[in-house]
């Protein structure tokens, strides 16, 4: 090129290749276009709807309610077909429309849904296409193939279909391969678009490199070339633009040092001691400005590509391979912006402390912003003292009889400091839940904490520390599930040779006072296999009909725990990979979402595991690949399969937890071997998000950034009032084993921070100024919110969450509602008043403290503690 000087001639030539394989690959489409038939939704002629039963073309249908056996199916062909609709699919994988385009997808299918049942007027096709393109171009996406009106066509036969009962196309749908649209025309646009923006991006580059330092500079040479994804142009940056053309004609070539004059004008700052700051090196450098342009231009973020319309899935795959070689020639590794990228694409990992005394083997917070955290007392003593020279006296403890040190702490969020607290009993392997008033009841252990309660009330001072009840309990509760109950109740469920459940407070026999009652579950009984067990901590969710789903080993049951019933067996896991401990996997029941009103759907996922006799298998040191298989299982249809998805990594011993968003964060654990005493190996330090809302299952799962410590066996993780999440534990061993083995025990803290985090999404992020702070079942309730740039109602959605009692890869009690929201107002400057609905009844939202999260744009706030009651 003949604007490529010697500094970045090697740059450019890696572009004009770039450019040159874009040019081939773009004449080898246009052949093949022109050659074979078109791929993707055919274009014979279907008849279309609008005529059925009128005999006059372009006619109404006359409206029809869905019975309510039919809308559950509709509502799954209308997100099936959208998710078979390249052209949507490919705007929302590229953010055409930018952050909000996957909520931008999924208001279409709720729009779309509510079109068909809430009118009352005639159905008519155009009304729906004019949906459908608008919602495309709220995408910045035309298009000109047909697929609209082939789309909405689809729609309107299987809206005509589900009024019969007939479920045949939907049926269809499930079991189809994704196809892709033909976009012909708008591809050779695009492409040559491309070949135009690579020329403008090498000029860019290369006057950039050898003429500028300021990222000034930089920021206003993207500008003129249209790669800037934050410039808006308008008068004023015309005419700055023309003073900044003359100011580097006068200059000449001596622009790679800003002249003293011009200092002023640029944010580059020289101390008076002539030593520049880090700061300020980096804002001269200028990498901290171009690589965000150039990042944005490879990711297809720029404005001209995102009104640029459909860019074919081949390119992007093309994209993808060369975008690491581009970086390399122009980024090393250790760049700060490259690390930003990291940040914003894959989280961020961050060290609280090397050492906080004790393994966080179980983690619970608190409506105080507090995480009460606790390993066992029979493994020696910890890294750290109990206060005032106190000492615990246990003549029954099996290591330690007299032990001076902690084995529990109180964590606080905000200061990040933590306090010992005091345990008398043994809590190893115990389980726990938040009663409504925000205490936590923690029961059960081993030995002589096994029929123990211990009850921690969060206080403000320095004083609140542990309060244990000896013998509470009616039986041993060692790997013991507890769930709260709409009643506020616990109810306790299983433990090692256990097959029973129990209720705290405790249940009095009506005919004997006297006696107290425990309640048979042979189901747990039938689920254990011999030695291994496989059928420990059992998966407990409270369902919106008030029964318990109930999982063990790769079996699962509805039980109405009130008449101590089962009511329904489900279909057992694909595969026969056990699911529980010590095969340990993972589940969580999945979003609740009040706007579907009865029609709700429950979804409750299952993740992880191991083959069945890994435990026994790696007690001879011969450690099976862990399970990589995820299975969904809707609860409420009539008739539920488990639909099983492969996560990108196996894993056995990982954490799944609720996000703010609604996804599911996939944490710490092992890919071989099982939970136990050294019988895992391989640990996997990378988590894995899930979006279930994604209705193409090869893009639900996405990997992050890896952390440097592995997270084994008694590790445990929870999310945070901010977002993050905490990590700690992991102790495989016996006892405290910090060196000769290959994973020590470790006594760290650590945070995960998701990439909604990144300061990238800080101007679209909503930040909660008020709430009502106790919330009535069914009531309306306001609260007001602040946010920089607020894009439409559409895309914000108000959620309460219940956090978890962590520990043995079991997330207890945690579960997410998305509240209905009925109308958002604009008081002044950025500031808005959002009116709502509390959670319907007890049963979808148990009484108790919640985090109350506002999420916009896929991107949420930090949590507010509210309290439902």
């Amino acid at each position: 090129m003949s604007n490529c000087n010697d500094f970045t001639y090697s740059h450019c030539i890696s572009i004009n290749v770039f450019k040159s394989v874009i040019i081939i690959w773009n004449s080898f489409y246009l052949f093949y276009c022109s050659t074979f038939s078109s791929f993707g939704f055919t274009h014979k002629h279907i008849p279309t709807p609008t005529s059925m039963g009128t005999g006059i073309e372009g006619a109404g249908v006359l409206f029809r309610p869905l019975s309510e056996e039919a809308v559950a199916p509709f509502r799954e062909g209308i997100a099936l077909t959208l998710s078979k609709w390249s052209a949507l699919q490919m705007a929302v994988e590229n953010e055409w429309g930018g952050r909000g385009s996957r909520s931008i997808s999924e208001q279409l299918n709720s729009d779309i849904l509510s079109w068909f049942t809430q009118s009352r007027d005639p159905l008519y096709i155009d009304d729906l296409e004019n949906i459908l393109d608008e919602a495309m171009l709220s995408l910045n996406t035309m298009i000109e193939d047909g697929s609209v009106e082939e789309v909405a066509e689809k729609l309107m036969i299987m809206h005509e279909e589900c009024l019969e009962g007939n479920y045949t196309s939907i049926e269809k749908l499930r079991h189809a391969i994704p196809q892709r649209v033909n976009h012909q025309h708008i591809r050779q646009a695009i492409l040559l678009k491309c070949v135009v923006i690579l020329d403008n991006w090498c000029l860019f580059i290369s006057e950039g490199f050898a003429s500028f330092h300021s990222g000034v500079h930089l920021r206003k040479k993207a500008n003129r070339i249209g790669l800037n994804p934050s410039s808006v142009a308008n008068d004023e940056d015309d005419e700055d633009d023309d003073e900044d053309d003359r100011m580097e004609d006068d200059d000449g070539p001596n622009m790679m040092v800003d002249s003293a004059g011009s200092q002023s004008s640029s944010r580059v700052e020289t101390p008076v001691n002539g030593v520049k700051s880090k700061e300020t090196t980096q804002a001269e450098d200028g990498w901290e400005a171009v690589l965000p342009l150039l990042m944005d231009l490879l990711l297809l973020k720029s404005p001209t590509l995102l009104n640029s319309c459909i860019f074919e899935r081949a390119c992007m795959r093309l994209q993808a391979l060369l975008l690491p070689l581009l970086l390399s020639f122009f980024f090393p590794l250790h760049s700060p912006a490259t690390s930003q990228y990291t940040i914003r694409a894959q989280g961020e990992w961050r060290l609280l402390h090397e050492s906080v005394g004790i393994s966080a083997m179980h983690m619970q917070l608190l409506h105080n912003n507090k995480v009460i955290m606790f390993d066992r007392t029979d493994f020696g003593s910890s890294n750290l003292s109990l206060p005032n020279g106190g000492c615990r006296v246990d003549p029954s403890d099996t290591v330690l009889q007299t032990d001076c040190s902690a084995h529990s702490i109180l964590y606080d969020v905000a200061t990040n400091g933590y306090r010992p607290l005091t345990v008398q009993t043994d809590t190893w392997c115990s389980s726990g839940a938040v009663l409504p008033n925000g205490n936590l009841v923690q029961t059960g252990g081993y030995n002589d904490g096994e029929r123990v309660v211990r009850l921690f009330a969060p206080c403000d001072n320095e004083k609140c520390d542990w309060i244990e009840y000896p013998q509470y309990l009616i039986e041993r509760r060692w790997y013991a599930t507890n769930q709260i109950l709409p009643d506020g109740r616990i109810i306790i469920v299983g433990g090692r040779r256990q097959f029973n459940f129990e209720f705290y407070p405790r249940n009095i026999n009506l005919g004997d006072p006297s006696t107290l009652t425990t309640f048979r579950l042979n189901f747990l009984r039938d689920t254990r296999d011999g030695h291994d067990e496989n059928n420990l901590y059992p998966f407990l969710h409270l369902l919106p009909d008030g029964n318990l789903f109930i999982f063990a080993n790769t079996r699962s049951i509805l039980l109405d725990y009130n008449r101590n019933q089962i009511l329904k067996e489900f279909p057992s896991i694909p595969g026969d990979d056990p699911r529980n401990y010590p095969s340990s996997g993972s589940s969580v029941l999945l979003p609740l979402d009040e706007n579907l009103g009865n029609n709700i759907q429950v979804d409750i996922l299952v993740c992880g595991g191991a083959p069945r006799g890994s435990f026994a298998r790696a007690a001879q040191r011969d450690f099976l690949r862990s399970s990589s298989s995820c299975g969904r299982l809707r609860v409420s249809d009539r008739n539920p399969n488990w639909i099983m998805q492969e996560m990108p990594i196996p894993r056995v011993m990982g954490d799944m937890l609720l996000l703010p968003t609604g996804d599911v964060i996939i944490i710490n654990g092992a890919e071989l071997g099982t939970a136990g005493w050294e019988d895992a190996r391989a640990p996997v330090t990378r988590p894995v998000i899930y979006r279930p809302s994604e209705h193409q299952s090869n893009w639900r799962f996405a990997v992050m950034a890896p952390s440097p410590r592995p997270r084994m066996y008694h590790s445990s993780a929870i999310l945070l009032a901010d977002g993050r999440v905490l990590v700690g534990g992991s102790n495989p061993h016996m006892y405290y084993n910090f060196s000769g083995v290959a994973y020590p025990t470790d006594l760290s803290l650590e945070s995960f921070s998701p990439p909604y985090l990144s300061i990238e999404y800080d101007t679209i992020r909503p930040k909660i100024l008020s709430r009502t702070e106790t919330i009535g079942y069914g009531k309306p309730f306001m609260l007001r919110f602040v946010v920089k740039e607020y894009l439409t109602m559409s895309l914000v959605s108000l959620r309460i969450l219940a956090p978890s009692f962590t520990t043995h890869s079991f997330a207890m009690n945690q579960r997410m509602v998305v509240l209905k929201v009925t109308g958002i107002s604009y008081e002044s400057s950025d500031t808005f008043l959002m009116n709502a609905v509390g959670p319907s009844k007890a049963e979808i939202a148990p009484p108790g403290h919640y985090l109350l999260f506002v999420v916009h744009s896929g991107i949420p706030s930090h949590g507010v503690w509210v309290r439902i009651q």
